[in-house]
């Protein structure tokens, strides 16, 4: 297939139905979707499920979170398991162990890629 034939050109698409399949699912491509709307209100309307969204609120409020333990840790759970000792040793406050975190992903990212080991 030539270059050119597998081109999109960014486009925008208004004027969509509600329920329209390019607001409502992933689009791959420099497509974008424009709903005009009356303002805030109607725009969260539309976005969120404010039953599901209360109802899930109201949960948390009337019982605590229920956290689970695994029996044997995954990788997964590794970095977690290690926040949490950390927070029980440190006094580092919430907002500032995760500026901290943010900035260890941050240059992280920035740093060169690292070479697969020798087998």
């Amino acid at each position: 297939a030539d270059a050119a034939d597998l081109y999109i050109e960014p486009t925008l698409l208004t004027d969509l139905p509600p329920g329209a399949a390019a607001l409502e699912e992933e689009v791959f491509g420099p497509i974008l979707p424009v709903v005009e709307v009356a303002g805030l209100d109607e725009a969260l309307a539309r976005e969120l499920d404010i039953g599901r969204l209360e109802a899930g609120l109201r949960g948390l409020a009337t019982r605590p979170p229920l956290l689970l333990d695994t029996p044997r840790p995954t990788p997964f759970a590794f970095p977690l398991m290690i926040e949490r000792l950390r927070e029980r040793m440190s006094s580092e406050r919430l907002a500032a162990r995760i500026a901290r975190m943010i900035d260890q992903l941050e240059r992280a990212a920035d740093a060169p890629p690292r070479k697969p080991p020798r087998p």
